[in-house]
């Protein structure tokens, strides 16, 4: 437990094992120094949360690094092991980022495997935005799909992949997901998660800043994108469906996180039942480019 006040939470992802439900996420006290800013933090937190039912969770372990700037946490089912990852930034003054295998339940680095590294030519000026990293099993392999770029670091953003044959690697480099001439239309492109939809095809989901986007109007900050060639490279836009900022679906749950007073930089975690949302997903896709 920790008396640390946190006035914001945000990216959570959850999992359910063995009778229990757990979540992981950020946390941040807004008061601390360095944290002055809504969108980037230099002493934040990773928090988990476990009990017995996602409304009788209670904080249980929290990891907390002076000036260590923790990034979103991810989770991977590989049989009955829970796969972890998540980053953290921890070389000012230069946001160079880097991803880390994560024990779930101690939060502690998982030592002896090694996630992939930024290639050098995503690096802007020394620095590389490198985080939210998700898995996916595609093809009897596995994906690891990893956010790159973005405005804060002057370039335009991206979701990178790598190949394996195991979860915990070696990885090999696979390339952009998403067609540079359409990740050229966003500001950040984070928490990316895909999908295999009953038809076959691959869903990418990305949450978009909204105030830096260009598709629409007021759009909401959830987007989607689909591939025609069912391997998970995106070069179409297919529409936007509101929800949690930062969504992943995990254990059945949207999990993701919403303002309440973006004055005071508060906000909450968000779990919500994901079958109605990923219907809209669903739907979304079957309309064709807008």
């Amino acid at each position: 437990m920790t008396d640390w006040n946190v006035n914001r939470r945000w990216d959570p992802i959850v999992w359910h094992d063995a009778g229990r439900w757990h979540m992981v996420c950020l946390a941040a006290d807004y008061q601390q120094e360095g944290n002055a800013k809504p969108w980037f933090n230099e002493d934040n937190a990773l928090e988990r949360w476990s009990g017995p039912s996602l409304d009788k969770m209670q904080l249980e372990v929290t990891a907390r690094r002076q000036g260590r700037v923790w990034t979103a946490a991810s989770v991977f089912q590989h049989g009955a092991d829970f796969i972890g990852l998540a980053g953290w930034n921890d070389h000012r003054p230069i946001m160079n980022q880097r991803i880390e295998y994560l024990d779930l339940y101690s939060l502690e680095v998982e030592r002896g495997h090694t996630p992939p590294a930024p290639p050098l030519h995503l690096a802007h000026c020394g620095a590389t935005s490198w985080r939210d990293a998700t898995i996916v099993e595609w093809d009897g392999r596995y994906l690891l799909a990893v956010t790159t770029g973005g405005f804060r670091w002057g370039s335009t953003p991206n979701i990178w992949g790598f190949l394996s044959d195991h979860p915990r690697g070696p990885w090999e480099e696979y390339g952009a997901l998403i067609d540079p001439a359409l990740a050229v239309l966003f500001a950040e492109l984070e928490r990316p998660q895909l999908h295999r939809l009953k038809d076959g095809r691959w869903g990418l989901i990305a949450s978009c800043w909204p105030a830096r986007q260009f598709i629409a109007e007021n759009a909401p900050p959830l987007h989607i994108f689909v591939s025609a060639w069912d391997i998970p490279v995106f070069g179409k836009h297919r529409g936007m469906i509101d929800g949690p900022y930062g969504a992943q679906l995990m254990a059945g749950q949207w999990c993701g996180w919403r303002w309440i007073d973006p004055a005071t930089f508060t906000s909450e975690c968000l779990l919500v039942p994901a079958p109605h949302d990923f219907d809209h997903l669903v739907t979304a896709l079957s309309q064709g480019p807008p």
